[in-house]
């Protein structure tokens, strides 16, 4: 993991199912861990998930769905899904992605999608969702 000001960036893996609360805030179980806490209460705090595997599926939206909801849970509203690895998206992974869309705006946050692959970019192009997601455009 690593951490740069307010952003958490995370490398999910199917075993961290359960784990990620300690995973995306390692600090929790130490005795800093209350310090840290005050230190980012008030603070917009952002996090950055990177999917496993190159097919955004069920298996990997539900991991990404356990993984947000835990996050929102500690404040968290601003989510970036680091999409690099991704090059197709089934039925459930595009349902994920306008799902979750949808219900991070309804609580003044958002989801960025960035480092979108030609072929997933196509496939959301040709499925008329590419204006319908904030998609981070390349540096």
């Amino acid at each position: 993991m690593e951490v740069c000001m307010n952003v958490r960036i995370m490398k999910m893996q199917r075993t961290v199912f359960h784990e990620a609360a300690s995973l995306f805030f390692p600090a929790a179980s130490g005795a800093g861990s209350a310090h840290k806490e005050r230190e980012m209460k008030g603070k917009s705090k952002d996090a950055v998930l990177i999917p496993p595997g190159d097919l955004l599926g069920n298996m990997e939206a539900l991991l990404l769905k356990k993984n947000i909801e835990q996050l929102l849970s500690t404040g968290v509203r601003q989510i970036v899904l680091d999409l690099g690895g991704v090059r197709l998206a089934n039925g459930p992974g595009l349902m994920f992605l306008i799902d979750t869309q949808k219900s991070l705006e309804s609580m003044n946050g958002s989801l960025v999608l960035r480092n979108l692959r030609r072929t997933f970019r196509n496939q959301l192009k040709k499925l008329n969702m590419e204006s319908s997601l904030h998609i981070q455009s390349a540096p």
